[in-house]
């Protein structure tokens, strides 16, 4: 298909018009037009669908043959006419002489209105299309239907909407064609507006199910001329499909200035053109790109908690001022300060450096001034008893003795005061426990990352001394640590802009498959234990106590500052939404909800009565964008780490994942184990109601929050995150079998399909 050439005319004329549309301008035109004859690419005169698939045909394309109802024609047709089941006399011989010359054929009637298919609109499913139309009767029956569908409600407001008041239509009759196949093709990423990208859609027989929404497609992008499979269902298209897909549509675009959108048919291993125009609504081409140097993070620190886009009032205010004070500890405690911003967004999406914008130069600064830390740190991979020794042990008293106590009490001094309080107050008590939660998150990271790096001591030493003896994975050795369940103030996202648990489910009582999931964990658990003791003797056995208990002591540490990280976001959500209140009495927002759109900032203006603009218009702009950025799939890295960081002190970060083997999908594996379920694909983390019981839970991030269907799902898949991630601590923690670091297992994965989760090899197969 793709040795189609276009003709020197080109599929549109130098003024901009059609081929063929500057020598009508003073003919006369016919009242039934075929397909083959050069007044039929007149848009004026037969429509923008029909006139474009004209032009495709003469061009030589795989175009069905047929004819065209002129727009003149239906123009003179009466409104009362139009009421009536009849067709004028000359419309009606031309239908009788098409279906004499082909009598065992069937027809296709559609619209095809004047302003159809153009830049400005597609008017897509406006109006009616009748397929597989036979005889004379039949054939004017579907042409008087469908120029009367023009008159609907639906299209006057569609037509309002769009800001087009030409109604005129003419009614395309085509060869219909019994398709094997059918599908969609988009010239560019709909999504990310990448006009390098091919997204071929694809269903079994015709794609009326497709276009309606009613059938989950086959989906392929085919990038440089090399395809690949995003959302298999039932290997519909092979690889050759796509591309011949791809290389047709590519052949017919390549003179016009924008991408088109194509739908096409197979029969017989042909490609068939039904319809071409132009993609309406693409959005400006996503680049993800870090706009200042140095390597940033998707799905690290904070990364982990943020699985959406995030909103205004929660970066300019929670993010600056958890990392600012983040900062200062980090100073204080590590010896160096990292230039700020410690996060960019791109796309609306967050990214971290651990070092900000600053040098790997930071880390031997940190070595030098605090060198008892940093050598607690470097030793940890391999001796994390000495590392517990030499700082961890200090930090863990630090944290309960002070930290958590100072935060438990804030809160439940500051909860009480957000009822009576004013304005300046609220926000005054949001900053205390917003500057209170980045304490918590420096002493988060120092858990965090003492407890990885014992884990991977323990792995380490399994795969030398036991992985031979003791079937059983090393991280079972980690599992049903505590009898941990979700708390109320447990978050879908640290982001204000959803409620928290005890929010959302304020009366839930915790799943008693959860609870039971958890003792299951730790009899497996205390078998593996005593498995590997039996098959160690002498200084390997001491060995694997010490290092074992300090593993574990560890894991419950890191759990532990997770688990209150989140204690103060009920009561600043609560402060943040009183003062929303009061903007929305103020006749400044529409709704309290608006105010997770401002920036703290134009918070404090409105607060002070000091508005400049009209909010309401920057909260929707804002929340249109966010909305388009949810369908985005960000990267896992952007820019480039630095060596130290990358090779020392983030090495947990892991392989490359994505695509595996045709049907499959590698990522880092988390929790052991195997299950096979149907897909619930979350992408609005608050539906947890959603989610069924046995069901494989695919997330973009997996949040605190999630724990409360871990006793429902039989497995756990991510986009995001690695070993060391919340959810897969908690995952490990129930025994359910968990893969992290997919990328794109969102967009891959569909409601529905059966796959296996191989929580041990983290291979996930499309059943």
């Amino acid at each position: 298909m793709g040795s189609h050439a276009v003709h020197a005319t080109g599929l549109v004329a130098r003024d901009g018009r059609p081929a063929g549309a500057a020598m009508t301008a003073e003919i006369s035109c016919p009242p039934v037009v075929g397909l083959d004859e050069p007044l039929a690419c007149d848009p004026t005169l037969t429509g923008g669908k029909a006139a474009t698939l004209a032009t495709l045909r003469q061009a030589g394309f795989p175009v069905p043959g047929g004819v065209v109802v002129t727009v003149p024609t239906l123009s003179r047709i009466r409104p009362e006419e139009h009421n009536k089941p009849i067709v004028p006399d000359c419309v009606r011989r031309s239908l009788q002489s098409l279906v004499e010359e082909q009598p065992e054929a069937s027809w296709a009637v559609r619209s095809s209105a004047v302003a159809e298919d153009s830049d400005a609109a597609s008017f897509a499913g406006q109006y009616e299309s009748y397929l597989d139309i036979r005889g004379v009767a039949g054939l004017e029956a579907a042409v008087v239907a469908c120029s009367r569908s023009a008159r609907q409600s639906r299209v006057a407001s569609y037509q309002a909407e769009v800001r087009i008041t030409d109604a005129r239509m003419a009614v395309l009759v085509q060869r219909y064609i019994s398709a094997e196949l059918a599908g969609v093709a988009f010239g560019a990423d709909p999504l990310t507006g990448h006009r390098n990208t091919i997204i071929v859609s694809a269903v079994r027989g015709s794609g009326t199910s497709l276009v309606g929404g009613v059938t989950i497609p086959e989906e392929w992008d085919v990038v440089a001329g090399k395809a690949r499979c995003r959302q298999p269902a039932g290997g519909i298209l092979t690889a050759a499909d796509a591309r011949m897909v791809a290389d047709l549509l590519q052949t017919m675009q390549a003179q016009l200035d924008r991408p088109q959108d194509l739908e096409w048919a197979m029969v017989d291993g042909r490609i068939v053109v039904l319809q071409l125009r132009p993609m309406t609504a693409l959005p400006a081409e996503v680049a993800w790109t870090a706009p200042t140097r140095g390597g940033w993070l998707r799905t690290i620190r904070l990364g982990e908690w943020l699985p959406e886009p995030v909103a205004p009032l929660c970066e300019s205010w929670l993010l600056k001022r958890i990392e600012e004070r983040f900062r200062q500890r980090q100073r204080e405690v590590g010896g160096f300060l990292a230039p700020a911003p410690l996060h960019v967004l791109v796309n609306g999406w967050y990214f971290h450096s651990p070092i900000g914008v600053g040098s790997q130069t930071l880390l031997v600064t940190g070595l030098l001034r605090r060198p008892r830390l940093a050598l607690a740190t470097l030793v940890g991979r391999r001796r994390p008893e000495w590392s517990d020794v030499m700082a961890h042990r200090r930090y863990a008293r630090e944290w309960h003795g002070d930290l958590l106590l100072r935060y438990r009490s804030a809160v439940a001094r500051l909860t009480p005061q957000v009822e009576t309080a004013e304005p300046t107050e609220l926000l005054a008590i949001v900053d205390e426990l917003a500057d209170l939660a980045g304490e918590c998150f420096w002493s988060l990271v120092l858990s965090g990352g003492a407890a990885w790096r014992a884990e991977e001591a323990l792995d380490r030493f399994h795969r030398r001394h036991l992985a031979h003896r003791v079937p059983v994975p090393s991280k079972t050795l980690l599992q049903g640590l505590s009898d941990h369940l979700p708390q109320p103030h447990a978050v879908f996202s640290l982001d204000w802009i959803h409620p928290t648990l005890g929010e959302l489910t304020p009366h839930a009582t915790t799943d008693g498959n959860l609870q039971l999931r958890q003792r299951r964990a730790a009899v497996e658990r205390v078998a593996a234990e005593n498995a590997c003791r039996r098959a160690l003797r002498g200084r390997a056995r001491r060995r694997f106590d010490r290092l074992l208990e300090v593993t574990q002591r560890a894991a419950l540490l890191r759990q532990e500052h997770s688990d209150w990280f989140t204690v103060g976001w009920p009561t600043m959500r609560k402060a943040i939404l009183r003062v929303g209140e009061a903007l929305f009495a103020g006749n400044l927002i529409n709704d309290p909800d608006d105010v997770f759109f401002l920036t703290r900032a134009e918070l404090a203006a409105a607060s002070g009565g000091k508005v400049t603009g009209d909010l309401r218009a920057v909260v929707a702009e804002r929340r249109q964008e966010r909305n388009r950025q949810r369908r985005l799939t960000p990267p896992s890295m952007i820019g480039r780490l630095p060596l130290l960081l990358s090779r020392v002190l983030l090495p947990s970060l892991g392989p490359s994942a994505g695509a595996g083997a045709s049907g499959t999908l590698r990522g880092v594996a988390t929790s052991p184990g195997r299950a096979t379920g149907r897909v619930r694909v979350l992408r609005d983390p608050t539906a947890i109601d959603q989610v069924g019981v046995g069901e494989v839970l695919v997330v973009p991030a997996a949040v605190p929050a999630l724990t409360e269907v871990f006793g429902r799902i039989c497995a756990l898949c991510v986009d995001s995150g690695g070993v060391a991630a919340h959810a897969a601590i908690v995952a490990r923690e129930y025994g359910l079998p968990a893969v992290m670091g997919l990328v794109d297992a969102t967009t891959r994965l569909a409601d529905g399909m059966a796959v296996t989760v191989d929580g041990t090899s983290g291979v996930v197969e499309i059943q």
